[in-house]
C-alpha cells in the first residue's frame, strides 16, 4: 500500500528506496514493481566492498536449521536477476501507470 501512495505523488525520474529485501513480502513487492510497473532498478549506488557484500538478512536466514525447507529459493538466494543484492535498493520511476485494467505479467 505504501508503494501505491508514494507512486501517485512521485515525479517521473524520482526514486523509491527499499530495504530488508530478504523478507518475502518486500522482495515480492519489489519484483511486482519492476515487472509490472514502469520502474527500473536504479544502479547508481555503488555496491559495498566484497567483505561486506553478503546481505545481513540472507546470512541470518541461512543459519536457520533446514532453512531451505522453510523459505522459498528467492529468499535463500536474493534476486540477482533484478540486481537486488544490496542492503538498500532503489527503483526509478520511468513513467506514469498506463496499463489496461486487465494487464498482468507474472513476477
Amino acid at each position: 500500500m505504501d508503494f501505491i501512495l508514494v507512486d501517485k505523488r512521485l515525479d517521473i525520474g524520482g526514486l523509491i528506496g527499499f530495504h530488508d529485501l530478504w523478507l518475502p513480502g518486500v522482495l515480492k513487492a519489489m519484483r511486482y514493481i519492476v515487472t509490472n510497473r514502469d520502474y527500473r532498478v536504479y544502479c547508481d549506488v555503488p555496491p559495498r566492498p566484497t567483505s561486506m557484500r553478503r546481505h545481513v538478512g540472507n546470512s541470518v536466514v541461512r543459519r536457520i536449521p533446514r532453512a531451505e525447507l522453510i523459505f522459498r529459493p528467492e529468499v535463500m538466494e536474493l534476486s540477482t536477476d533484478l540486481e537486488l543484492t544490496r542492503l538498500m535498493t532503489f527503483v526509478e520511476k520511468l513513467g506514469e501507470d498506463t496499463r489496461s485494467w486487465k494487464f498482468y505479467r507474472s513476477f
